[in-house]
């Protein structure tokens, strides 16, 4: 058989090709300089995108650099027995120099006793297997933690515009009204400082204590404010506005309750003159 190679190298594919392709072992032709031209299916299947074009000394994992040295390592027609991995088992290597079909000169390389290696590949790839659905299952568990976040994130936001527009509508637009409808340019300055520092309050800073206690005072009370601030008694300005002293009275105990003076030694006058110039 070896006269005939040698004798007629391109009919060695034709007369093989069946034969080879049907062994278990892995079966690699390598050019003279070691690069690996063609193999079997079981070797392709085994080292897979790592084979063709690669050379003999890189696909078994041997410490050298050129065909020579591995050659030196594993003399050709001896059979070499390989070990792997850290079990203690060992593959057999057999190296036969002759014509490679499309390869020219070359090397045959037959990896026998291959059953470990392969079982060992398996291992192997049920672990790599396993540990990608780990890590799927990590990534899908991280991407729904990411969109509960980004939900939660949205809600807080929406929650956030419900309460500034909740705010506007219920703080600001009725100063803004009051403020249009005063006649006195000193309410109208603390309708407007109310304003400016409510808007500051929904940009995280704090507002005047006196301001939100004047929104709740009632149209009424702020007119008789005005009169009180402008010096007038209960009596005269019950003159002014048509009403009974008591009515007067009792509207100007509701707005020292309002206003948090109740119980407090302190004029309102003072107080509304304190604050309306401060």
């Amino acid at each position: 058989m070896d006269s005939e190679y040698q004798d007629n190298p391109d009919r060695l594919p034709e007369q093989i090709s069946e034969v080879f392709e049907s062994f278990s072992d892995f079966i690699l032709f390598a050019d003279n300089e070691g690069i690996i031209c063609r193999a079997n299916k079981p070797a392709q299947s085994f080292f897979e995108d790592k084979l063709i074009g690669n050379t003999l000394w890189s696909v078994f994992r041997v410490e050298t650099d050129n065909i020579s040295n591995f050659v030196k390592l594993y003399p050709t027609e001896n059979v070499h027995e390989i070990p792997y991995g850290e079990s203690g088992g060992s593959y057999s290597l057999r190296l036969i120099s002759l014509p490679v079909p499309f390869c020219s000169d070359g090397f045959l390389a037959i990896v026998t006793n291959n059953a470990p290696l392969v079982e060992l590949h398996e291992t192997y790839e049920e672990r790599l297997e396993s540990g990608l659905e780990k890590t799927r299952e990590q990534v899908d568990g991280m991407n729904v933690a990411l969109r509960s976040v980004i939900e939660s994130v949205e809600e807080e936001k929406k929650d956030m515009h419900e309460d500034f527009a909740l705010q506007v509508r219920e703080q600001i637009i009725p100063a803004l009204d009051r403020m249009i409808k005063e006649p006195l340019p000193q309410m109208r300055k603390s309708f407007g400082k109310f304003i400016k520092e409510r808007l500051e309050a929904l940009t995280g800073k704090t507002g005047d204590q006196f301001e939100d206690l004047l929104l709740k005072l009632t149209p009424r009370e702020i007119e008789i404010c005005r009169y009180i601030e402008a010096g007038k008694s209960s009596e005269h300005t019950a003159e002014l506005l048509g009403l009974s002293v008591d009515t007067i009275l009792t509207h100007r105990k509701n707005i020292r309750r309002k206003l948090g003076l109740r119980g407090k030694k302190i004029s309102l006058i003072s107080y509304l003159k304190h604050q309306n110039n401060s």
